[in-house]
């Protein structure tokens, strides 16, 4: 199947990456496509509201709750949206919808029909974290690591066959406890974490697991990429 983007008249989904932090990034597209659609999808409607009122965008679009709760359920809902709807926007709470955010049967369902997808690029946590980690950009992006400690040592337990840059989304809470985790599998390997990427307290940690955790403050806040370096040293 082909599908062509921008030279028919079908209706069409608009995935736009916003900011995952710094307003600045946005780009001049990014504001234009919101300004052009008739309705947005949002993981939270107060994150997507507060973020069109920054923009001081006026013509503000319906905005319509889309989580992972909910895609499951308003699919069909939202594709009967483009018979009255000839611009339809899907965004996450900061980043590139997708990327460990909801919107995978929405876009599989497209698939299927004649409406058009448009990506709208921009900002991606891994890949910023990705390129200032000086790691082989052959990876594996997990997304965010399981919230059981057998989860997570199952995983790493399966990663570890992996030899390339593994990269994770690690919650604040549960940081430390990964790292010391992932030491049997991973031992003596370089990680790289990055803390509240493109924010005005931007740190980045690097060295073995025991380095970082002794760099780490006690108190854990924000949020953070964790790479392990699992390239196979020849």
């Amino acid at each position: 199947m082909i599908k062509k983007s921008f030279d028919n008249q079908n209706p069409t989904l608009y995935i736009i990456a916003t900011p995952i932090g710094n307003l600045s990034d946005i780009s001049k597209r990014m504001i234009e496509t919101i300004k052009e659609v008739s309705v947005l999808l949002c993981e939270d409607t107060r994150v997507t509201g507060n973020l069109i009122k920054k923009l001081e965008i006026t013509n503000k679009p319906k905005l319509v709750r889309y989580d992972v709760v909910k895609e499951n359920n308003i699919t069909d809902q939202i594709i009967q949206m483009f018979s009255q709807h000839e611009k339809i926007g899907l965004v996450s709470d900061a980043g590139t919808p997708l990327i460990s955010d909801p919107g995978f049967p929405l876009i599989n369902k497209l698939k299927q029909t004649n409406i058009n997808v448009v990506v709208i690029p921009g900002p991606i946590a891994y890949t910023s974290a990705l390129v200032a980690s000086g790691f082989s950009t052959t990876n594996y992006f997990h997304g965010f690591l399981p919230n059981k400690k057998s989860q997570r040592l199952k995983l790493f337990n399966q990663l570890s066959e992996i030899k390339q840059t593994l990269i994770f989304y690690v919650s604040c809470f549960k940081l430390k406890k990964s790292i010391e985790e992932l030491k049997e599998k991973f031992p003596n390997k370089e990680i790289f974490v990055a803390k509240e990427l493109t924010k005005l307290h931007e740190t980045y940690y690097f060295g073995t697991a025991d380095e970082v955790l002794s760099d780490l403050p006690k108190l854990i806040k924000g949020e953070y990429v964790l790479l392990i370096n699992n390239k196979e040293v020849k």
